[in-house]
């Protein structure tokens, strides 16, 4: 499968009134300054975005506006629809495919702290449910649990499970990700931490998934650039 993008990526923020209603206006205006930027694609309500906090139709009006905006221009723009119930993240990624996402972003269920056995189960059903790409989303740091190597290994088998995003800051995690892959392998790989971008890429991974992005688009699409 061709990648989703290769290089950087936004988590773009979410834009926030003083009570609380997203502020539609500035919203644009930042989507507008990615595009415009050379952004290779941004993912909406994702962590950044308060993806935890918007309703359903709150991100669906970003996902639309966003794509809107983008036009013709090319840059893959991701939905945030994980969540801890398998049945709430299948109707979530279903809808973003219907409203036009070229992809899902799906965090591991948080709170539940699954087995690795039941991160298969999860992110499977899903996968077979809905025919769009999905990028797997490790981030311990905020969900209490991980994504084992051998179990992406094991999700990279689907065809509609792509690509991770590494939010550990663990080039050893990356190093053992890529171990169980193989060299023969399409699987995209993330960086979700910006201070461990230009290593992950010396590892051999694809890009990343950056906030820093937010405010340094142009310098983040410069170190890729030189790196390349």
């Amino acid at each position: 499968m061709t990648a989703i993008f290769n290089g950087v990526t936004t988590a773009i923020a979410t834009t926030m009134n003083s009570d609380g209603s997203i502020d539609y206006a500035a919203y644009e205006s930042l989507v507008e300054f990615q595009i415009s930027s050379g952004i290779n694609g941004i993912v909406v309500a994702g962590t950044t975005g308060e993806g935890a906090t918007l309703t359903i139709d709150e991100k669906l009006d970003l996902l639309k506006r966003t794509i809107r905006i983008r036009g013709d221009r090319d840059c893959a723009i991701i939905l945030g629809t994980g969540s801890n119930n398998t049945l709430t993240a299948i109707e979530h990624t279903r809808l973003a495919k219907e409203n036009g996402a070229d992809a899902a972003l799906l965090v591991t269920p948080y709170y539940n702290k699954t087995s690795q056995r039941g991160l298969l189960a999860h992110y499977f059903a899903i996968a077979d449910s809905v025919d769009i790409p999905i990028i797997l989303y490790n981030v311990p740091g905020r969900t209490g649990m991980t994504i084992n190597p051998e179990t992406v290994a094991e999700l990279a088998k689907h065809k509609n499970i792509v690509a991770l995003k590494d939010a550990t800051g663990d080039i050893a995690y990356l190093d053992r990700v890529r171990g169980y892959l193989g060299p023969n392998t399409d699987f995209n790989l993330y960086s979700g931490d910006d201070g461990s971008f230009f290593d992950f890429l010396v590892h051999g991974g694809d890009g990343v998934i950056s906030v820093v992005s937010n405010c340094l688009p142009v310098e983040f699409l410069r170190v890729y650039s030189l790196y390349q």
